[in-house]
């Protein structure tokens, strides 16, 4: 079970998944009609951990690099990184070592994707001490000034704002935030953060998209989660 929770996508797929995927990219596509940046940047995040946030973004990335853009996924969950689990990558730099390492270009620290050549990824980098500290460096600012330049979408793989500020540091580079809320690992007394967030419009353009929702099989496609 926990192996089947880290699958990724494949561009050729007709699972229930991949399919769910191509739908959330079509209302993704709808909802930035209106956005004529050549770039679109699009922020996950979710309450708490375990909600599918890092499976969002990784799929949700490699579903848009399988209709032929230039895709680059970028982990700013440097407390607790999956991106690298799901991929099946090992990389020695990422994220944090840019910021820290000013003679690191942005080069330096992207990476293919394994068998897919739209994709590329910009993973975490080691763990630091200073997480919310690091993230308020200028040297963030210069990266996404910088690698919207090269992609038609940028995934950002973002920290549970429920747990932690670093989100909310970075936000400001984003064109639409997508909140997951996993029906299953949250408490509903939980949600008023969501509600917050999404009143007092802390999360630019913030969507929200339920996960591990269980559907009865009847009318209609009758698909799980």
């Amino acid at each position: 079970k926990g192996e089947s929770k880290l699958q990724v996508v494949k561009k050729v797929d007709y699972s229930p998944k991949a399919e769910a995927f191509r739908i959330i990219r079509s209302n993704i596509n709808f909802m930035l009609q209106k956005n004529d940046s050549p770039c679109k940047t699009i922020f996950v995040t979710s309450t708490v951990a375990q909600e599918g946030k890092s499976h969002t973004s990784t799929n949700l990335a490699s579903s848009f690099s399988f209709s032929g853009k230039k895709v680059l996924l970028v982990e700013t969950d440097i407390r607790v990184p999956k991106v690298n689990d799901y991929l099946k990558i090992s990389p020695k730099n990422g994220l944090t070592d840019f910021i820290s390492d000013k003679s690191l270009s942005i080069k330096d620290v992207t990476i293919k994707a394994p068998d897919n050549e739209f994709l590329d990824v910009i993973p975490s980098g080691t763990i630091p001490p200073n997480p919310a500290e690091l993230l308020m460096s200028d040297r963030i600012n210069y990266l996404f000034e910088n690698i919207k330049k090269n992609y038609d979408y940028i995934i950002v793989d973002t920290a549970a704002v429920g747990l932690v500020t670093d989100t909310l540091i970075i936000s400001d580079h984003a064109d639409m935030f997508v909140y997951v809320v996993s029906a299953n690992n949250i408490d509903k007394r939980q949600l008023h953060i969501a509600q917050t967030m999404y009143e007092e419009k802390r999360l630019h353009n913030m969507v929200t998209l339920l996960n591990s929702s269980i559907t009865k099989k009847g009318y209609g496609y009758g698909y799980g989660n």
